[in-house]
């Protein structure tokens, strides 16, 4: 069993014992025995151990960086929603692996409705191991479908971290979620998407940074950027001037590592016209003030000074 403090891979495993001997089943392998040998080979003496003590260490550092900053820190947001809740119902910390029939509960909890003392009891603050102060729980009713597949999404990758099958795939979970997007889909209830900037919205937007200082060309030219590439905010933020190659028709920026690129195999997008001349009069900027290398879309102050960190972004 494995307790879980609620962060993204800090989790402690209790009670295992030595690694398992080498199976002698039919069709696995077995240690030759030597034909001067006149006893059957011990499995004490022929057991390998193939995990060393510093392999879950390992494999959560790495499952850490290879997992994206914003989605690190969804994760850790669930997790700790997963131990208020666990907490709250049964009067206990979160254990991993987590049991099939607990997830089911779970899912029926925030489909059909929390009982009102565990409801009340998630919205008030907890406080956490490193410091953290928060509400587990800020909407009352049952949360939006993506929500609830978003934290169990968190609880597989609590999991996979560990090296553990998830309780997420089991067929009475699965088919239960089936069967509550078929209910919400037959009751009217559309899942919520984000409509795109259109060119009156841009244009609008445009209108707010025409008046040519440090901070109006740096938002125009993200602004007519990230509508040239089409790519998200954490793509556009973490452009590095080293991305950008002059064309004949403007300029070629390489985007490296994105949400639906997690491999970083990458894409070069073209930006012309207005993008490019935006983009050309905030390299002019950052030319005359020595920049030439680091983040592209930078800080800057309201007294239009250059910070060497990237503008913020998420999602």
């Amino acid at each position: 069993m494995i307790e879980s403090d609620g962060g993204f891979g800090q989790v402690i495993r209790l009670g295992h014992g030595a690694p398992p001997s080498v199976s002698r089943q039919r069709g696995c392998l077995r240690p030759r025995r030597s034909p001067h040998s006149s006893r059957e080979a011990d499995p004490a003496e022929t057991s390998i151990a193939y995990a060393d003590p510093d392999s879950d260490l390992r494999r959560r550092r790495i499952f850490r960086d290879g997992t994206a900053p914003n989605t690190r820190r969804a994760y850790q947001t669930d997790h700790r929603y997963w131990q208020a809740w666990h907490r709250a119902s049964f009067g206990r910390p979160l254990g991993i692996p987590l049991p099939v029939d607990a997830v089911e509960r779970f899912v029926l909890d925030h489909v059909d409705g929390l009982p009102a003392a565990i409801e009340a009891a998630l919205a008030v603050p907890w406080s956490w191991p490193d410091g953290t102060v928060a509400v587990p729980k800020r909407r009352p009713g049952p949360p939006a479908l993506a929500t609830l597949e978003r934290r169990l999404a968190a609880l597989a990758a609590m999991h996979r971290t560990l090296g553990l099958p998830s309780p997420t795939l089991d067929h009475r979970v699965r088919e239960l979620l089936r069967k509550t997007r078929n209910a919400r889909a037959r009751a009217g209830v559309r899942p919520r998407k984000m409509r795109a900037a259109t060119a009156d919205v841009l244009h609008a937007l445009l209108d707010t940074c025409a008046a040519g200082s440090a901070l109006d060309l740096r938002d125009r030219a993200l602004l007519l950027f990230g509508f040239a590439s089409g790519g998200r905010r954490s793509e556009i933020v973490a452009v590095q001037l080293e991305d950008l190659t002059r064309t004949p028709e403007g300029y070629a920026c390489r985007l490296h590592v994105t949400k639906t690129d997690q491999a970083g195999a990458g894409r070069t997008v073209p930006v012309k016209g207005d993008a490019a001349a935006a983009l050309g009069a905030w390299l002019d900027r950052l030319a005359a003030a020595g920049v030439t290398q680091g983040p592209l879309f930078r800080a800057v102050t309201r007294r239009g000074r250059r910070a060497h960190q990237r503008t913020g972004g998420a999602g």
